[in-house]
């Protein structure tokens, strides 16, 4: 059945939809820092599942929403630059967009697209249009190209892609309704790009574009699967490992045949591994310059700002000072939560094992099971505190301006500016930060930045240093422990240095590859998606770490508590109830009732003492 092509008119911008049916599935799909991932809380209301690809460590985030036309899944996919993969990311989203991860393709795919930075978001979006999909385009930053003076005729736009084009602000939530209108609506399969190859490249195409095809290898199909597969790296590595791993003598002659197109363009001249590419951005640029009006005079603030912020000089002193403000609030801003959860679970052990008359169960309620909770929850509003601080400098862009910064000073380990963000992840935790690495292309440069990353103090070590540095420097100013602390990061930082150099000569020996990164607009952070972030990381340390941190509590108390029947050298219980009866009887607030009391004190100290030694972690320690 052939779908029916109609304009429809979505709050006053003119979109192309293909009415059929009615979408079921949908994916995100976008550039790194375009908003998609705000968006995406936007349109699900923050209430999405996570997981993971099976078989990869690769981050699978989905949600169900509720529509007019009945419940819509929606698929957050990792970002990515382009449909030929070089990365993880990119190629767990191709295949999601090509429906090779176990599902059928999407119903619809909304392409996020930078309306700040449109040209290069088309790349992205004119590959997925080539796929065949119906697409739909989220002009997302809205107000951001209106506040820096951007013209852009959407309805001309939507018109030359030939898909929807709905201006939208995942920040704020505008344009969400028109979105999802548009979802309903089912999207369209728009007008492929005029690609303009050399003649040579065009004749070896078509030569190759039916056996391609036959067995579906790299994106779209016939004569542009084909130039595309000829003249880009990535795709061609990929198509040849399959043929090859195939082994079948139709595959190895597809094989030589593609090797031997590519060897003869590059005879001829051709940039195999840039030309699609180039000629795809040749093709956007034709397309946008009657879409968007440039403003005569765009705003200097952000570049005067980014002048001094990735200075050799002034940005070094900005970093240090900005991560040393960052450990001063933590150490200081986060003492009374701190003191607040301590008072009341203590108060609620020492309650609970009154209530439950002291013995044995008490003692267990009271230090195993409320004082294991106590041991991590009373450090949960650093942790949180710390989140929050780091959640708000990435929605800024300013953490992509410190890998920027950092890339000269890491490139002397061997190390990618990209790894930054990973290494920084690592002061969480290292398991999300090793799954970050997932997003640097070079497989060397990834396998160095995964076995350094557990050398960052994670959060489970900023309890510790907080408790030395506590008692080390009490009576300090305020910004004395948080120099202490900062320079006890500062040291893993400095091992992994030596240990990622060592790496680099050693075991994983090569040159690591240039740092290639956007830096992201300037951007107020969002109060929303910060504490909804904060909480998640937040809650996902108290699931993770607290349980391990109670079942040992728990062991430990059992260890300090058996066996019963330790020998003592005295009678304390017979002593310590002569004691009680002496103090009774003395009078109210005497000397003599202070000093009893001091003794009774003394005496349970040595009980305990004796108890301790004979206890099996005593043992265990006389052992040793």
């Amino acid at each position: 059945m052939s779908s029916r092509t109609k304009s429809v008119d979505i709050g006053g911008v003119i979109a192309l939809g293909a009415l059929g049916k009615k979408p079921r599935r949908i994916a995100l799909c976008g550039n790194p820092n375009v908003g998609k991932t705000s968006l995406f809380n936007a349109l699900t209301g923050l209430r999405q599942r996570v997981g993971n690809y099976p078989g990869i460590t690769v981050e699978k985030v989905e949600c169900t929403i509720a529509s007019p036309a009945g419940p819509i899944a929606v698929l957050d996919l990792p970002g990515c630059y382009s449909l030929a993969p070089r990365s993880p990311d990119e190629v767990v989203a191709r295949d999601e967009i090509l429906g090779r991860m176990g599902d059928e393709p999407p119903d619809v795919v909304v392409v996020v697209a930078d309306a700040t930075n449109l040209e290069r978001s088309l790349l992205l979006v004119t590959q997925t249009i080539d796929t065949g999909c119906k697409v739909i385009v989220a002009l997302n930053q809205w107000d951001m190209a209106l506040a820096a003076g951007l013209q852009i005729d959407v309805a001309a736009l939507a018109k030359q892609l030939g898909v929807p084009v709905i201006p939208t602000c995942g920040r704020t939530g505008q344009g969400c309704q028109e979105l999802v209108a548009a979802i309903i609506a089912g999207g369209a399969r728009g007008h492929s790009l005029e690609l303009r190859c050399p003649a040579v490249v065009t004749e070896h195409a078509r030569a190759l574009a039916s056996r391609l095809d036959a067995r579906g290898l790299g994106p779209g199909g016939g004569e542009r699967r084909a130039t595309m597969l000829l003249t880009s790296a990535t795709l061609a590595s990929e198509a040849l490992a399959t043929l090859d791993a195939e082994g079948t003598a139709e595959a190895t002659a597809l094989a030589a045949d593609v090797r031997t197109a590519r060897e003869a363009l590059t005879q001829a001249g051709i940039d195999v591994a840039t030309c699609s590419t180039e000629a795809r951005y040749g093709a956007i640029e034709r397309l946008v310059a009657p879409v968007i009006t440039h403003p005569m005079q765009l705003a200097r603030w952000q570049g005067r700002l980014d002048r001094f912020l990735t200075h050799p000089v002034t940005g070094s002193l900005s970093l240090a000072g900005v991560f040393l403000l960052v450990f001063m609030v933590v150490y200081s801003w986060s003492g009374p939560a701190i003191e607040f959860v301590d008072e009341n679970v203590s108060g609620l052990g020492a309650w609970l094992g009154e209530l439950l008359g002291g013995g044995l169960l008490g003692s267990f309620v009271k230090d195993g099971i409320v004082g294991g909770l106590g041991a991590f929850l009373v450090f949960v509003p650093q942790i949180a505190m710390l989140f929050v601080l780091l959640e708000a400098l990435e929605d800024t862009g300013y953490l992509a301006r410190a890998a920027f910064l950092l890339d000269r000073v890491m490139g002397k380990v061997g190390l990618p500016g990209r790894s930054f963000l990973p290494l920084l992840s690592g002061f969480a935790c290292a398991i999300p930060a090793i799954m970050a690495t997932r997003t640097i292309e070079n497989r060397r440069d990834r396998m160095v930045t995964m076995a350094i990353v557990p050398l960052m103090s994670c959060q489970a070590r900023l309890p510790v240093y907080a408790v030395v540095v506590g008692a080390l420097f009490a009576a300090s100013p305020a910004w004395v422990p948080a120099v202490v602390v900062l320079s006890m990061y500062g040291v893993g930082m400095v091992v992994a240095g030596i240990a990622a150099k060592i790496l680099q000569r050693t075991v994983l020996p090569g040159a690591r590859s240039p740092l290639l990164l956007e830096l992201p607009p300037y951007r107020r952070p969002s109060l929303r998606s910060v504490a909804y972030n904060t909480g998640r990381r937040t809650w996902s340390f108290v699931t993770g770490a607290g349980p391990i941190i109670l079942v040992l509590m728990m062991v430990l108390w059992a260890a300090l508590a058996f066996p019963r029947d330790v020998v003592l050298s005295r009678d304390f219980a017979a002593e310590s109830a002569a004691l009680e009866e002496r103090i009774a009887a003395a009078p109210e607030g005497a000397a003599a009732a202070a000093s009893l009391a001091a003794e009774l004190d003394a005496l349970r100290g040595v009980e305990a003492s004796e108890r301790l030694r004979g206890s099996y972690i005593g043992r265990a320690g006389q052992l040793l």
